[in-house]
């Protein structure tokens, strides 16, 4: 396929730019370096914690530069902190390490912003204005795990490695070295090394613009193809899953997007690659068991409550090929409408709204589908694809809904709406839900699928005459994103439509 250069270097200003809507602000962050850098001293202060020379630092998406706001608006973001005392397990059980730091921050200093214990942290909440809690996570140096990974030569990054407190953990109140571990400095270590030659070349020309010496650059001035990557893939999981408890962990994606990462410079093509190999990095444990080996530490699976809650396995590769698929095809779109509505779907309508309405000089789209140029290079191009803008006059005064339900043989119907993706092999019936048009009119249709397997299961596209059911069956027969259209005609002019988007997966049943 021949590449558009002039539509792949807009869409990458689109999605560098979504990515600035995504992030939190400069000012959010140094907030939150202040407040966090405080909160060190403060402990540092107290005389209980300071033998033990604590030390406060970020970890997780915010020290990673992938923090992506919240869903909803005036959610709070989370950042996540280590306060790690120069102690053994021998001075401390874990519940006794998490009592002397949320002792100190039961004092009045914070007594106020404090929220009750939870499992691993204590939870520091700021004001409205700058929309963030700190969880403070209590540590020790896990020095048995530096040993082992120091002898075994696993990890470059073994004499970070923590022991970190958890109030489920069967040791909690017990000395002993076998605590929960964790290592977040050598883990954002060996992700900046995974994006080592575009870092160091961005940090480079950030220095230059702004005529200072590299090391002066905070890393959160530059952002990287794969930390805008990972922040995009973040919020299209957000969207798809909403409040599913099982959709895919941050650190999976993190990871394997990190892994498959090959320091392309533009957004669009390193989203592409992280898309296509990201799964080649899910290894097996010998028992069928998926493996997402922590790469700092390879005793620890990042998946492995896949085994105990299978819907988190398969809300992943769910998730991994809706994400395929939305992004995919977003290089054909020649028409505004249709980036809109592909961009609204991927990363949410207020994302979607702000950055068309400040980029809308670059798109070298057609407001009007009538006067869009055919892209004879799109990877699901058909000559014989017909509109209904060219066939009808066009004035959508009345109200059109579709629905869809999906049969398998020996399986109750569902609602597509309640899928996040549908298998193959299934029946679909599309029925007009809701319409308010009064007298005669007449039903038409339009079933087109998209995407790489279109070329070869041929493409669809021509508008049709409804059956006299107001309905259409059809099989969900190969991958793509595919969708149906109906509209409504009234003394030949199109009067209403609504269009249901059907994507399929590459899974029999």
């Amino acid at each position: 396929m021949i590449i558009n250069t002039v539509n792949k270097n807009n869409l990458n200003t689109l999605l560098k730019k979504a990515t600035e809507f995504l992030d939190i602000t400069q000012y959010q962050y140094e907030e939150a370096e202040k407040h966090y850098q405080a909160v060190g001293k403060f402990l540092g202060h107290c005389p209980k914690i300071s033998e033990y020379s604590p030390e406060v630092f970020p970890q997780g998406s915010f020290r990673l530069g992938t923090v992506v706001r919240p869903l909803l608006e005036g959610e709070e973001y989370d950042i996540d902190l280590v306060c790690q005392l120069d102690a053994t397990h021998h001075e401390f059980t874990q519940k006794s390490l998490k009592k002397i730091i949320g002792d100190r921050l039961k004092e009045p200093r914070y007594n106020n912003q404090l929220q009750p214990e939870s499992r691993r942290c204590w939870r520091l909440n700021y004001a409205e204005g700058t929309r963030f809690h700190l969880d403070v996570l209590p540590a020790i140096p896990d020095n048995e795990s530096r040993q082992i990974l120091s002898i075994r030569n696993d990890s470059q990054y073994y004499d970070t490695a923590i022991s970190i407190t958890d109030n489920l953990n069967s040791n909690y109140n017990s000395y002993t070295n076998d605590w929960p571990k964790s290592n977040p400095r050598g883990y954002n270590e060996w992700f900046k090394n995974q994006m080592k030659v575009v870092l160091n070349e961005s940090l480079r020309t950030f220095a230059n613009a702004k005529g200072v010496q590299v090391d002066d650059v905070p890393f959160y001035r530059v952002k990287t193809p794969l930390q805008r990557t990972i922040q995009i893939l973040k919020r299209h999981r957000d969207l798809l899953f909403k409040n599913d408890e099982d959709k895919p962990i941050s650190i999976i994606i993190t990871t394997l997007s990190a892994k498959a990462y090959q320091n392309e410079a533009n957004i669009y093509d390193a989203l592409m690659s992280i898309l296509n190999n990201m799964n080649l990095f899910i290894t097996d444990d010998g028992y069928g068991n998926d493996v997402v080996e922590n790469p700092v530490d390879n005793r620890e699976n990042f998946a492995d409550k896949w085994v105990q809650y299978p819907k988190r396995k398969e809300n992943f590769y769910i998730w991994l090929e809706r994400a395929r698929m939305d992004f995919e095809t977003i290089l054909d779109k020649t028409d505004l409408k249709d980036l809109r509505e592909s961009l609204n779907n991927s990363l949410g309508e207020s994302i979607t709204n702000k950055v068309l309405n400040e980029n809308n000089q670059l798109i070298p789209l057609n407001e009007n589908l009538s006067l869009a140029i055919r892209n004879s290079q799109a990877i699901d191009f058909s000559p014989n694809e017909e509109f209904i803008q060219e066939q009808y006059a066009m004035n959508l005064k009345y109200d059109l809904k579709l629905g869809c339900r999906v049969t398998q043989k020996g399986f109750r119907d569902k609602l597509l709406k309640e899928l996040y993706i549908l298998k193959r092999n299934h029946s679909l019936k599309f029925y007009i839900d809701y319409l308010n048009i009064p007298g005669t009119y007449s039903v038409k249709w339009k079933v087109r699928n998209c995407g790489t397997k279109a070329k070869y299961n041929g493409v669809r596209g021509q508008i049709l005459d409804d059956n006299g059911t107001q309905s259409r069956t059809e099989e969900s027969s190969f991958y793509g994103k595919h969708y149906v259209e109906c509209y409504i005609v009234k003394d030949n002019v199109c009067v209403a439509m609504d269009r249901i988007d059907v994507p399929i997966s590459g899974i029999l049943n």
